[in-house]
């Protein structure tokens, strides 16, 4: 039987713009369930990540946040890596970019060969992945990394606001890694990590360390067959608890088992763009599916 999204601090009426009706801390007690609204929310931040700086400042204000920082965007000097971070009265919200949608097969192609080196908690994690977050992006040796300058805005925005850090493919990797940094090294509670479409980031060691850091706030949802929430599948491992957007309706199932899983393979459309590639895109795959939910739960809005 699926498993119900919590609800539990839920404001009782539909949501009509991302981060409305939003809740900062959703109960009082760890829980290994993601609040549906903010999972939404943290898609469309996840998505909003792909735009230019000028959308995302823009974006941002209309959805109530009073603050907005962006790196790495065309003009910034120094990162390679996009990401932005925004706060309003209550949260303070991390969203990294993902893959463009023209290089990201020859990203997946390559996962496998990459390397893996040292990162948070002395463990092994995906070369390529932290190397992101902790090089330089110019030669001057005095210049700081991605990752001391987000954790740096993130820990000075906090004070008594919540923390989420999101998103989708490359993006939802490294989301994972500025967590990770958070919580070893930076001393900085995370209230969620919530990752779209998700590549394995590090090895056991490193998502079992994760998990009992985070005190199990970490949402990792997939979208039916995406090919990139499989790879890579040697020595790396998965961090999260795993929340399944499967079947048509797409509804939330925590862990699904076998035969939901092997009923959404054999119904895949293999033709020039195969499922497992169309259920990776964020836009269409994820957001649509956790607007059913919010359908579900609310109900559908009035036709205009």
């Amino acid at each position: 039987m699926a498993s119900e999204p919590l609800l539990k601090a839920d404001p009782g009426k539909r949501p009509t713009k991302p981060f409305d009706g939003f809740v900062a801390r959703p109960g009082g007690k760890v829980t290994d369930k993601p609040h549906l609204i903010n999972a939404w929310s943290l898609a469309h931040a996840s998505n909003l990540a792909y735009e230019n700086e000028e959308t995302v400042k823009k974006t941002c204000k209309e959805w109530g946040f009073k603050f907005v920082k962006c790196f790495g965007y065309a003009g910034h000097v120094g990162f390679d890596t996009e990401c932005f971070v925004a706060a309003n009265d209550e949260i303070v919200v991390v969203s990294f970019r993902g893959t463009e949608p023209t290089s990201w097969r020859d990203w997946v192609s390559d996962l496998n060969a990459m390397k893996s080196r040292t990162g948070p908690f002395n463990s092994h994690v995906h070369q390529g992945f932290l190397n992101c977050l902790i090089k330089n992006g110019t030669m001057d040796e005095r210049s700081t990394c991605m990752k001391d300058e987000v954790v740096k805005e993130a820990k000075k925005l906090l004070g008594d606001r919540a923390l989420y850090i999101t998103g989708h493919s490359l993006g939802a990797a490294l989301a994972t890694l500025c967590t990770a940094f958070c919580l070893d090294t930076g001393h900085i509670a995370v209230e969620g990590l919530y990752t779209f479409g998700s590549p394995r980031v590090g090895t056991h060691r490193f998502a079992k360390v994760m998990m009992k850091k985070s005190g199990g706030k970490i949402y990792r949802f997939v979208n039916k067959e995406d090919i990139v929430a499989r790879v890579p599948k040697i020595l790396y491992h998965h961090v999260g608890n795993w929340w399944y957007l499967g079947g048509k309706d797409q509804r939330l199932t925590k862990n699904p088992g076998f035969c939901q899983l092997f009923r959404d393979w054999i119904c895949i459309d293999w033709d020039w763009f195969p499922d497992c590639v169309a259920d990776h895109s964020i836009e269409n795959g994820y957001i649509v599916g956790l607007q059913k939910n919010i359908d579900a739960r609310y109900g559908k809005p009035p036709a205009s």
